[in-house]
């Protein structure tokens, strides 16, 4: 039988839930939310679908699922499976340390997989247990502590971590493995000052050829790929969240709010901030 062994809301934006699944448990259907999952499987195995791409989940790995990604599970292997689940908006974060390292925050907008070597694995482990034990305290520190120590997990991720940031099998069909690298390396860092130097040595190839090829075999420039996902992103936060438009800028990976309401405009047809009225009026 599958248990929840204990589910805590620390504040409306952070809810941490513990479970304990059968190794049989399969999710009847997809569902998807409005807020980001941070998913650590502790024992078993799991395999994680995520808007059609399969994540396979050893004991030990993280899974960040954005929002609005439909996603389901299934449990496999001869043990139960046991683990703790983040569900929480960016907006549970410390607003200064959100801004001062929108790299970090922004983790939780990118689905991905993470793994660590074993020493920092059982380091990730003990933040993870200890952020739980804290989250079912009733006292008045509470909620402030589990925040700060969500904050110290990500950046931990952030710093030991090894992400995997799939593509779909029709793309990696087309592209090449070193395109694939290209494009799974924007999707992972587009929140940073991204140049196509960087993209080109991820990929292995001179910057010249890899302009080149990256257009031949996607149809667009470097530039342009990278915005169109910076756009998509920042579609997501506007739709999900009440930050200014200038703040989603940045935390997208724009330069400034004039340069971002430009390429939005010309990638949508209306302004960032139109965007938002009208997806809220069409959901009335």
């Amino acid at each position: 039988m599958d248990k929840i062994t204990n589910a805590v809301h620390v504040d409306y934006f952070l809810f941490i839930e513990k479970k304990t699944r059968s190794p049989s448990y399969q999710m009847s259907c997809e569902h998807c939310h409005d807020f980001s999952e941070l998913f650590y499987l502790k024992t078993g195995r799991c395999i994680y679908t995520v808007n059609g791409l399969e994540y396979q989940l050893n004991a030990g790995d993280f899974l960040i699922i954005a929002p609005g990604e439909p996603h389901s599970t299934r449990y496999e292997g001869p043990a139960q499976c046991e683990r703790i689940t983040f569900y929480c908006q960016k907006t549970s974060l410390p607003e200064e340390f959100r801004k001062k390292h929108p790299e970090v925050a922004n983790l939780l907008d990118i689905t991905s997989k993470i793994t660590l070597d074993s020493k920092k694995q059982l380091n990730a482990e003990k933040m993870v247990q200890r952020i739980y034990q804290e989250s079912i305290l009733k006292d008045a520190y509470a909620s402030e502590s589990v925040r700060y120590l969500t904050v110290c997990l990500l950046i931990s991720l952030k710093r030991d971590g090894h992400f995997v940031v799939k593509v779909k099998e029709k793309e990696k069909e087309t592209f090449s493995r070193d395109i694939v690298e290209a494009i799974e390396y924007v999707r992972q860092n587009h929140p940073l000052p991204l140049t196509l130097e960087e993209a080109a040595q991820r990929a292995g190839l001179s910057p010249t050829y890899f302009s080149k090829k990256f257009h031949q075999e996607t149809g667009s420039t470097y530039k342009k790929y990278v915005n169109e996902i910076r756009v998509l992103n920042a579609k997501q936060m506007l739709l999900s969240t009440d930050d200014s438009v200038t703040k989603i800028a940045i935390s997208c990976g724009f330069g400034s709010s004039n340069y971002f309401k430009d390429v939005f405009r010309k990638m949508t047809g209306i302004s960032p901030r139109d965007y938002r009225k009208k997806s809220a009026e069409a959901s009335e």
